[in-house]
């Protein structure tokens, strides 16, 4: 067996693995349903069903090439190249791609509610989202979506191979150029916040808004590093991009449970975020003041 066909076995393999073992840390997230709005009930939910149907995929198609179908004439790679544009391959493709944009659209939420007073950053995120692209392409991350799915279900399909095809290059280019650019704007807000209220807010309040893990998850940090290391995978043509498109789909969904999970427990940041926290600082100026007062007495 060539070696780039054995790395590309292992990189499959190695990316199922650890797309079951992200999967049950999924299932396994606390999510308190007290206070939830109807939408975030439905949108973790379809979010869930998507990756339930990725998962349960993935499992089958690993199941046919390596154990059923293992006897193919020319083992697993020969069944790969045959079976690249096989039902199983389009349902993974629908999938990922749902995910997707349901996950870079609350990505656009969020950053809406954390900027608040500086919305015109979000100009060049929404038009990203959007895929506006001259005038000849007005919704292309939403088309190059579909026509990937499309194009997944053709002869030419590349879902499990390592050749690069153009909307593939215009999804992944637009969607990690997205999540890099929203996770930049949202990063850059919470720490100028804290700098802004680390002298006189209290620590607690601090911890909570403007911590590191509220800028990991806030800014769903993994998940834009993930995609930065799936376009430069899939620009090198590396069998490693199976193994990294596993996982990064995962994230898709994983990001924006922890989201969820964040706003059920009351610790996102919300439109009142800021607020509190001008309240919280004045209060303690406030306090300083009266202290000096009494010391001058």
């Amino acid at each position: 067996m060539a070696s780039q066909e054995l790395q590309l076995e292992i990189s499959t393999y190695v990316g199922n693995a650890l797309l079951s073992f992200l999967y049950g840390v999924h299932l396994c997230i606390q999510k308190p349903s007290r206070g939830w709005v109807l939408f975030y009930i439905a949108y973790g939910g379809i979010l869930l069903l998507m990756i339930t149907i990725y998962v349960a995929t993935i499992q089958v198609f690993g199941l046919l090439l390596w154990i059923i179908d293992r006897g193919t004439p020319g083992g697993p790679p020969i069944w790969l190249h045959n079976n690249k544009s096989s039902w199983l391959g389009v349902l993974a493709s629908a999938t990922t791609t749902v995910s997707n944009m349901m996950g870079d659209g609350l990505m656009l939420r969020r950053c809406f509610i954390i900027l608040q007073g500086e919305r015109y950053y979000l100009v060049l995120p929404a038009l990203l989202y959007a895929g506006t692209f001259e005038h000849t392409r007005d919704t292309l991350n939403i088309v190059s979506s579909i026509a990937t799915v499309i194009e997944d279900a053709g002869p030419s399909s590349n879902d499990w191979a390592t050749t690069l095809m153009p909307w593939d290059i215009a999804w992944i280019v637009c969607t990690a150029s997205f999540n890099g650019i929203v996770t930049a704007l949202i990063c850059y807000h919470i720490i100028k916040t804290n700098r802004a209220a680390n002298a006189s807010a209290s620590v607690a309040l601090l911890q909570r808004h403007t911590g590191v893990v509220s800028m990991m998850v806030e800014g769903t940090i993994p998940f834009t590093v993930l995609g930065i290391a799936f376009v430069i995978s899939e620009a090198c043509e590396s069998v490693s991009q199976i193994c990294i498109s596993r996982v990064w789909t995962c994230f898709c969904v994983l990001s924006q449970q922890f989201i969820i999970m964040r706003i059920a427990m009351g610790l996102a940041w919300s439109k009142t975020t800021e607020a509190e926290l001008s309240v919280n600082v004045a209060t303690k100026l406030g306090d300083l003041n009266k202290l000096e007062l009494r010391m001058l007495e």
